[in-house]
């Protein structure tokens, strides 16, 4: 009895064995399987929506994620969204927590680990924890995004009864790393350079194009790279940028070097590139060119038409006004149906259907409507 009292013992133990062994697999495949959830979750698109005047927040399917709850909802960027609640704005994570408390008047996307806020009269460069790296009065400055690691400061100050402008770059710490020369200093830096003029006496900015003041680039050193020889000159985008040589001259593209790429044979409403094509316009006809100049859509006969993002570019019918998109070839993809339209995010535009907000994918076909 003795003996047949210990075996059933062991038996026992050995199915305990199992079944514990059995749980902490399971565990263990469980554990995995809400860290991969977890993993895609985080870098899921997530769209604003809006449900009885209030916002929330949807996945790529349509489905509602973060309920609404929000005065108004911006879109993600670098894993935080800009949210309104009770009159004041702050940031959020996509599990819908307060990251930022609400406290700012006005507040840009992140970009670069860093975004631009707004409050009272103060303007704030801030991380992602909410911390100021670099602030500024608005009375007294102004305050830009960074691009390629650098911020522009703007200052100002009456001297007998003339504006003084300051201008500086900041780094991620909110360190002065150079200190800008000339006259003007453009927004921000692409490609390595940015915008510069010299004022050899004190005028309006608004001023100094009509008398005749030319634009050039500079380096991150403060070097000038290309000299001021233009009427206008634009930021580099996608490795050219847009130009006009004189007040009533044509519109061209020129690389890093400053010489001419694409020569000026442009009008007015001219664009940089974007999604590797440039909007361009020659007698009042719109057209897209690619980076060698070439014409890959010729001459549309749409109004406000937009730059291409994602394949796609943003068209309204002549007098009727409704919108659609064109692709790469300028065929009409998805027909001009809408009352508003913008720009496709992952696969998905936000649309107006007279005053109910919609999401429509690449064919065309509505995802989510406002009920």
């Amino acid at each position: 009895m003795f003996f047949l009292y210990i075996c059933n013992e062991n038996k026992k133990l050995n199915n305990m064995k199992k079944i514990i062994t059995l749980l902490a697999l399971s565990l263990l495949l469980l554990n995995s399987f809400d860290c991969k959830s977890q993993s895609i979750q985080s870098d899921e698109p997530l769209y604003p929506i809006r449900e009885n005047g209030q916002y929330g927040y949807m996945n790529k399917n349509g489905e509602v994620v973060i309920s609404p709850r929000y005065d108004r909802a911006g879109y993600f960027s670098e894993g935080l969204a800009c949210v309104k609640i009770d009159g004041k704005l702050g940031f959020i994570d996509k599990s819908g927590n307060n990251v930022i408390e609400p406290q700012f008047d006005r507040c840009y996307d992140f970009n670069e680990g860093y975004a631009l806020v707004f409050e009272k009269h103060k303007q704030l460069l801030i991380d992602k924890t909410g911390k100021t790296i670099y602030s500024i009065h608005g009375d007294k400055g102004d305050l830009c995004e960074f691009h390629e690691g650098y911020a522009r400061v703007s200052t100002w100050h009456i001297w007998f009864g003339k504006v003084m402008y300051k201008y500086k770059y900041i780094d991620y710490s909110g360190r002065t790393v150079l200190k800008v020369k000339h006259s003007f200093a453009g927004y921000c830096f692409s490609d390595g350079l940015a915008v510069f003029f010299d004022i050899t006496n004190e005028l309006d900015h608004a001023c100094c194009r009509i008398h005749g003041y030319k634009e050039g680039y500079i380096d991150k050193t403060g070097r000038m790279i290309i000299e001021p020889k233009f009427y206008f000159a634009d930021d580099f985008k996608e490795g050219l940028a847009l130009v006009q040589e004189t007040y009533d001259g044509k519109y061209g593209f020129i690389g890093t070097t400053g010489e001419f790429v694409i020569e000026p044979q442009f009008d007015e409403l001219t664009t940089g590139f974007y999604d590797g094509l440039a909007r361009v316009v020659v007698n009042g006809k719109t057209s897209f060119i690619d980076k060698s100049g070439n014409y890959v859509i010729k001459n549309l006969e749409y109004e406000n038409i937009s730059v291409f993002k994602e394949g796609f570019s943003i068209v309204r019918a002549i007098h009727r006004g409704k919108a659609g998109f064109i692709d790469k070839t300028g065929s009409l993809v998805i027909e001009m149906q809408f009352d508003d339209a913008d720009y496709f995010r992952d696969g998905l535009a936000k649309v107006m259907i007279g005053d109910k907000m919609a999401y429509i994918d690449t064919t065309g076909a509505i995802i989510w409507m406002e009920k």
